[in-house]
């Protein structure tokens, strides 16, 4: 079996006009072709999948995905592996977003469930919409074009299955299961009434994946953390239960590394073009090996990015630290022994304050080792004014939270600027 490897990109936002006589974004998907004909085909020799993260489409239109779909098979063609090795979720502009302008009672349960203040109220109510003797598909109309679409690849969901799996083998009997995650049940018109279209999207408890022996969890998922609600109340489970975490909708491409977890913003393959506009993409390679009779998952990232002429693409030497890879290690069975066993909970309770150091790696900045105690002390240092314009600058500072006293919510504070890549940015701005 060996590695497993991957294609993974996000964000190729096919429009109705792509591939006619003056699309210029044909040029950019044929570089990106020819950089995976060459040098992906020479890294990885054979690739297991296509990982797409979103916005396949930009308006989920049945005319975009027929485009969509003629380049995806082009990438599979280029590995001779089957066309249905596509697996994907979708995005916000994979949302029809005439169906809640056009019905009522769409819109009407995705306000409902916008408005609710908690997860767990807010998962009993979605429960019911599926439910529903007569009405159990309403949450899925949005994405009904993405489903026919997704249906190909045995990616699609409804009421029966609101999360897809797909399942590799790897050595010493250990498993990766995939899982697509859809994160757009929300999604509509009123995404643009925020800043960069931050609106926050829901994901729910019966989303996270459920604990398998001898398996490492890789998520799929369109919206990164910094942009789900409630995430405080699933952000841990989520970390313990998925090991490998894959996103889309930012357009700029970040690697995040712990000693639990690998987290990746893949950046957009096809964004819409502008003064950021910034193609990029990832190779993909995961293996178990084993070292001291333990189960190690070994992950190899390869980011890909637009070169400055636009002819090309290249490795990201910056996000690499001068390598045309990252390469990170899981100790998969001590993270197992330590989420499960009341050893390693005895342990984490004697050595809380330990773990202080935080690892950044992301496409602006080098790797940075940021104390988070020594971080919130020079925070506090700062006159209230000062704390809230970093806090109002990073865009750190929920509506919810204005009212409050930082010194009750500098957890989240930090953990949020963790998500987003931002904790050099608040190092730096709290050292100024």
């Amino acid at each position: 079996m060996g590695k497993i490897s991957f294609i993974h990109l996000s964000d190729i936002h096919f429009v109705k006009t792509s591939g006619n006589s003056a699309d210029i974004d044909s040029d950019l998907r044929d570089v990106l072709l020819t950089d995976i004909r060459i040098n992906a085909t020479e890294n990885l020799k054979r690739i297991d999948g296509v990982l797409v993260g979103g916005d396949i489409a930009f308006s989920g239109s049945r005319e975009e995905y027929i485009k969509a779909r003629k380049f995806l098979e082009e990438i599979t063609n280029l590995f001779n592996i089957s066309k249905s090795s596509v697996y994907c979720v979708p995005g916000n502009h994979d949302v029809d977003q005439n169906i809640p302008r056009k019905s009522s009672i769409v819109y009407e349960a995705q306000c409902r469930l916008d408005g609710i203040k908690s997860l767990d109220e807010t998962d009993r109510a979605f429960e019911s919409y599926i439910n529903d003797v007569c009405y159990n598909d309403l949450l899925f109309k949005t994405t009904q074009e993405y489903n026919n679409f997704a249906s190909m690849f045995g990616c699609n969901t409804h009421s029966g299955m609101i999360n897809w799996t797909h399942t590799f083998n790897l050595d010493y009997n250990m498993k990766l299961k995939i899982q697509g995650i859809n994160s757009c049940f929300l999604s509509n018109a009123d995404d643009h009434k925020y800043p960069k279209d931050n609106r926050l999207m829901y994901i729910g408890q019966a989303q996270i994946p459920n604990r398998e022996q001898d398996t490492v969890m890789m998520s799929l998922c369109h919206h990164p953390p910094e942009c789900w609600k409630f995430l405080l109340d699933i952000q841990t489970k989520m970390n313990r239960r998925v090991d490998i975490q894959l996103y889309g909708h930012k357009h700029t491409q970040s690697v995040l590394l712990t000693k639990d977890n690998v987290i990746i913003k893949s950046g957009a393959a096809q964004p819409v073009r502008g003064d950021d506009w910034n193609p990029r993409y990832n190779w993909i390679t995961i293996e178990c090996v084993m070292s001291n009779n333990k189960k190690i998952i070994k992950i190899l990232i390869y980011p890909r990015t637009l070169a400055e002429h636009r002819d090309g693409f290249i490795p990201d030497v910056d996000l690499c630290a001068g390598k045309n890879f990252i390469e990170h290690i899981l100790n998969i069975d001590e993270k197992r022994e330590k989420d499960l066993s009341d050893i390693f909970l005895k342990k984490e309770q004697n050595n809380e304050d330990i773990n202080l150091e935080w690892k950044e790696k992301n496409s602006n900045e080098s790797e940075v080792q940021i104390n988070e105690r020594e971080l919130a002390y020079k925070f506090f240092d700062l006159s209230y004014i000062r704390q809230t314009e970093i806090l109002i600058e990073l865009d750190l500072l929920e509506e919810d939270d204005r009212a409050r006293r930082y010194s009750d919510i500098i957890t989240k504070i930090i953990n949020k600027a963790k998500l987003g890549n931002k904790m050099y940015e608040l190092w730096n701005k709290i050292n100024d």
